[in-house]
């Protein structure tokens, strides 16, 4: 017969044994913030949970727009918390460095965000937005932000878990490629024209950079592997025609194949839908089930 005593030690002990064990430990390249970064962060992720709870049960959004916006917001957080190297590796570059270099970086993507607002006035006055304004005014600034910011952050970075500006960058230009989305995505233009040899180049732009985007994080979370089997598929598209064999084919052109990717048929089909439907539900509903007591 077990005394009070030894019934009270028991308990203990189960507790000791029980704690921690939902606990999850961080990757190597997750940052750990400190305290009003951490609440920064928190309010960022419960805001993104939310925005997915309420669209979903109150105020539904376009399914386009509501997975280009899934998409971005998972980019944004992403790039927030997850380091381009493991945090225990040694610094590359001064913080000062590092500042200087994100905010050089930052210019052209500020400049894509601007001209995406001078689109929008452009539509909105019934006119017409030409080419060269897609490619010179925003798909090239975009593109040389966006490419520069992510080499640069594999080789720059600050000691353990700063944050790293490049990521900012990132960020920048996550919001400026989104913003171009959305602003076409009003009317049939961009689903008319995604995939075919009328599609707009700012569509193929702001595509190319989301891709290119969505690779770079993948990278971060699950590792090169998967990327390299994407990449390899890519470069498939475009070489093609000078394949032999049964591996030849006509072949995509820039436009065509990079407006395809960010549709239904690609970045936005059934995975993004599952994701944003049903997967974010039960991630929230674990994070609350996890929460301390």
């Amino acid at each position: 017969m077990s005394t009070p005593s030894s019934a009270s030690s028991t308990d203990a002990e189960d507790r000791l044994i029980a704690q921690g064990v939902d606990d999850e430990p961080p990757a190597n390249n997750q940052r750990t913030f400190t305290q009003r970064a951490a609440l920064l962060v928190s309010i960022l992720s419960a805001g993104y949970a939310f925005w997915h709870v309420f669209s979903l049960n109150v105020a539904p959004v376009e399914t386009w727009a509501f997975r280009i916006l899934h998409v971005a917001g998972a980019l944004i957080i992403g790039f927030i918390a997850y380091s381009s190297a493991n945090v225990d590796q040694p610094q590359r570059g001064n913080q000062s460095l590092i500042k200087a270099l994100a905010a050089i970086l930052a210019l052209p993507a500020i400049y894509a965000l601007y001209t995406v607002y001078d689109m929008q006035q452009i539509i909105a006055a019934g006119e017409m937005i030409t080419p060269e304004m897609e490619v010179n005014q925003f798909g090239i600034p975009l593109a040389v932000a966006t490419l520069s910011a992510i080499v640069a952050s594999w080789f720059f970075r600050p000691e353990g878990s700063k944050f790293n500006w490049l990521d900012g960058t990132l960020v920048l230009t996550v919001i400026a490629s989104t913003a171009y989305l959305m602003v076409h995505l009003d009317g049939t233009a961009l689903r008319m024209r995604a995939g075919t040899p009328f599609a707009s180049p700012g569509n193929a732009w702001a595509a190319m950079v989301g891709l290119a985007l969505i690779l770079e994080l993948t990278r971060r979370v699950a590792g090169s592997a998967l990327v390299i089997i994407s990449v390899i598929f890519v470069v498939y598209s475009f070489v093609g025609p000078y394949l032999p064999g049964f591996l030849t084919h006509d072949g995509f052109d820039f436009s065509r194949f990079f407006s395809y990717i960010y549709t239904d048929a690609g970045v936005l089909g059934a995975t993004t839908a599952v994701s944003s439907t049903y997967i974010i539900l039960f991630i929230v509903f674990a994070a609350f089930l996890q929460a301390p007591k």
